[in-house]
């Protein structure tokens, strides 16, 4: 943000940071707008990936979602899913830095798989982390 000090002189302002990194002065509302869209399309992702898990296992896959972007999930969104796809990036990476984010059937298909980081049992299925 540029302010003048009253003379010739730009004085450069940095926007004040509430809670955890949140800038008081919003962005503009295409941004926003662009970041809901966003969200909304995370959620559906994120529903079709995680049916019946945990919120925990959602968050991880918000996680993965941002190293791997290549995810084949579609589904109608529940509340939970939305609500994790607003504020993921808020919560700590419960995968330790996994790249993979695999079900039933998928870790043997995958060979490159190293190493698991984590596994969550869901309603009817479960989910792994994977580097």
């Amino acid at each position: 943000m540029m302010a003048w000090n009253g003379g010739n002189q730009p004085v450069v302002r940095q926007p004040a940071k509430v809670g955890r990194g949140v800038d008081r002065h919003p962005a503009p509302p295409e941004e926003r707008l662009d970041r809901l869209l966003a969200a909304l399309a995370l959620a559906r992702i994120m529903a079709g990936e995680t049916p019946g898990c945990p919120t925990e296992a959602k968050i991880a896959m918000a996680h993965v979602y941002q190293r791997n972007p290549v995810w084949y999930g579609n589904a109608e969104p529940t509340a939970t899913d939305v609500a994790v796809s607003l504020v993921w990036q808020t919560l700590p990476d419960p995968t330790n830095g996994a790249r993979f984010f695999v079900g039933p059937g998928d870790a043997p298909r995958m060979p490159w798989l190293q190493e698991r980081t984590a596994r969550w049992e869901c309603a009817a299925t479960w989910v792994e982390a994977w580097r």
